[in-house]
């Protein structure tokens, strides 16, 4: 299995396919660990794989291969501190460092991977530093210090931690999935509700037993959304790649369905999706979708855990006499209908309107008015 994915250890999409496959056949993977990964995949303690440090985005091989050659000549890294002043400074570039600390290649020196990302700039300054002034044969800012300086004696300042959804799509931007969780593992009960889930379609003990035309009910986070046309009219339809605590399955919205639903279909969204399962011979079933609605493990509540959506407020700030702006704010008021209220406060006189459209509360929406207007001209109260 090691080799299997080493084989493919720079083809994303294979990779987190055949990740998937191991972990659903009940054998570990172990997340990087800058102490014990080596640069591909290896087997650790006879039934688990140790996800290889040479796998993660934007980090080159010979990199790598040099951080591990400095580990094995003078043992294992103490601190994030002395893991910078040891290794070349090659290995200190921003992509390279970022990708680590998402992955969670430090999480066992002593400082968690919000508090690094915040201060990892000022570590490295500081560390290059003093290599500057050692190969130049001034004093050294850690001249006085011994071998075995802890992370204790250059503690890092306080910082709140990343929630467990920012944890997990981080890790899932660097190495393809997720690691130290699932996004969906809260909703398992309402999962567990449904009639059916990837597991059926992957044959074996788990098979389900279901057939072509089957109605199923299933939920999941939406992975990847392809927009596609129709040949015999050229409408709008869409191919979601959605993924369960066992899999992935491909779910396909006609035109009728896809303008329904449209709002819906941004990556990470989680989902319950009704359908009919569709099966040909020698193909991979699909879903053909009816219905999407937002999952909820929690009715009466909105995922950040705040109230629920009819009772907030989207309130924006600009001048609406700009027409470009204003048009561009619209049209993204317009792709996401919901129950939210809208108000604008127009700087050119200082007037206070209220949209007609109504939109639903996500990350999405609050980015791409962001863009347009600032972030700071938006608020949801």
């Amino acid at each position: 299995m090691a080799s299997v994915l080493n084989n493919r250890v720079h083809k994303w999409d294979d990779l987190t396919y055949y990740i998937l496959s191991v972990q659903d056949r009940g054998t570990p993977i172990l997340p990087p660990d800058i102490n014990k990964s080596g640069v591909l995949f290896q087997v650790e303690n006879e039934n688990s794989i140790r996800f290889g440090l040479g796998a993660l985005k934007n980090v080159g091989i010979a990199v790598i291969e040099s951080i591990l050659a400095e580990r094995k000549e003078k043992g294992e890294f103490r601190s994030f501190q002395d893991f910078c002043k040891r290794v070349d400074s090659t290995a200190l570039n921003k992509r390279c460092l970022e990708s680590l600390i998402l992955a969670g290649a430090f999480d066992n020196l002593g400082a968690h991977r919000a508090q690094l990302m915040a201060h990892y700039p000022a570590v490295v300054n500081l560390v290059l530093g003093e290599k500057k002034m050692t190969d130049s044969g001034q004093l050294s800012l850690f001249g006085f210090m011994t071998e075995t300086v802890q992370e204790s004696d250059l503690p890092l300042p306080p910082t709140a931690p990343y929630d467990q959804q920012t944890k997990l799509q981080c890790e899932k931007d660097v190495t393809g999935l997720y690691l130290s969780g699932h996004p969906l593992q809260k909703f398992k009960d309402a999962l567990g509700q449904f009639n059916f889930d990837s597991r059926a379609l992957q044959g074996g003990e788990e098979d389900n037993g279901l057939q072509n035309n089957a109605p199923v009910i299933f939920g999941g986070i939406i992975v990847e959304v392809k927009r596609v046309k129709t040949k015999t009219t050229g409408a709008d339809m869409a191919i979601l790649t959605v993924e369960d605590l066992y899999g992935r399955i491909e779910v396909m919205l006609f035109p009728a369905v896809f303008e329904r639903n449209r709002h819906l279909l941004e990556p990470n969204a989680i989902l319950q999706i009704k359908g009919k399962l569709s099966i040909r011979d020698g193909e991979s079933g699909i879903i053909l979708a009816d219905q999407l609605s937002l999952l909820s493990n929690e009715p009466n509540e909105t995922p950040s855990g705040q109230a629920s959506q009819t009772h907030q407020t989207l309130y924006l700030k600009y001048n609406v006499a700009d027409e470009e702006m204003h048009g561009k704010v619209t049209g993204i008021l317009d792709a996401y209908k919901g129950d939210i209220e809208v108000v604008v406060r127009n700087t050119a006189n200082g007037n206070a309107l209220k949209f007609d459209a109504k939109i639903r509360s996500c990350i999405a929406i609050l980015n791409e008015l962001g863009a347009v207007i600032g972030a700071e001209n938006l608020k949801i109260v």
